[in-house]
């Protein structure tokens, strides 16, 4: 994990593109996305309702969509 300060300065300074993972967290939700850090293209979204906490199994769905691409 990096602070969004170094977040946003791998963003805008890095020359190799990466991708980097949000998680958003409300009292009954959580979204999980993906993006290329040099195109900003979303390049994986999951949405779960009445989970708020990250899974080990949240992590292994988001290695099989990587995978398979």
């Amino acid at each position: 994990m990096i602070s969004n300060a170094e977040l946003n300065r791998k963003i805008i300074e890095e020359t190799e593109p990466f991708y980097y993972l949000v998680y958003i967290k409300s009292s009954t939700d959580k979204y999980v996305s993906v993006y290329n850090s040099q195109t900003g293209d979303l390049v994986y979204t999951t949405y779960t309702g009445i989970s708020y906490n990250l899974k080990d199994k949240d992590l292994g769905k988001l290695e099989s969509a990587v995978s398979k691409k």
